[in-house]
């Protein structure tokens, strides 16, 4: 199932060429109730280090552990029902741009990208350098910061890229990616 948004847009683009990318499903099974477990561990560490330790030691020790398990604990099992959650696709390019759907739907025009590259990072990241007059809007419709701003030339600076995209989790082939996107970019560019 689409978005009501993207199908609008599709529909105004008349896109032809298309490449959809889902969320890996698997991992999530795994994640869940390690997530889970990890949560169960900490109450049991607090109460290991509450009873083993004696005092205020035993207490602030059984409580970091806690706090640290319930961390990871509560992400793994977020990760897991957001990916059990996602209806279609998490990620799409089309003659019209990229569409990110994360926490909302992002939508990146191809006009407003200077460089992209689908091997950034360590090679499960898609790196996007915007122009300087970006244009990309966010599901509330506001614009974001251009690419002179001083967060995106701090995030250029530590994360090589003006907005990254993490794709270790959506199942794609590396070689189709990087063709459709050299190709999608190379004709939003001669248009």
């Amino acid at each position: 199932m689409k978005s009501p948004n993207y199908t609008d847009r599709e529909i105004k683009s008349g896109s032809t060429e298309r490449l959809e990318l889902y969320r890996r499903r698997w991992g999530a099974y795994f994640s869940l109730p390690f997530g889970i477990a990890m949560c169960i561990e900490g109450i049991w560490a607090l109460i290991f280090c509450i009873t083993v330790f004696r005092g205020l030691a035993g207490i602030v020790i059984g409580i970091f552990a806690l706090v640290l398990s319930l961390a990871f604990g509560i992400s793994l099992i977020q990760g897991a029902v957001k990916t059990f959650k996602a209806r279609g696709p998490a990620l799409v390019f089309d003659e019209a741009g990229i569409t990110h759907m994360n926490d909302g739907e992002e939508f990146i025009p191809w006009e407003a990208i200077e460089y992209i590259s689908s091997n950034e990072g360590e090679g499960n990241d898609l790196g996007i350098w915007f122009k300087s007059k970006n244009t990309s809007k966010n599901t509330s419709g506001n614009d974001k910061p251009a690419s002179g701003s001083f967060i995106n030339k701090l995030k250029r600076s530590l994360i090589g890229a003006d907005k990254t995209i993490q794709l270790g989790g959506i199942v794609y082939n590396p070689q189709a990616l990087a063709k459709t996107i050299a190709k999608l970019h190379q004709q939003s560019r001669e248009s």
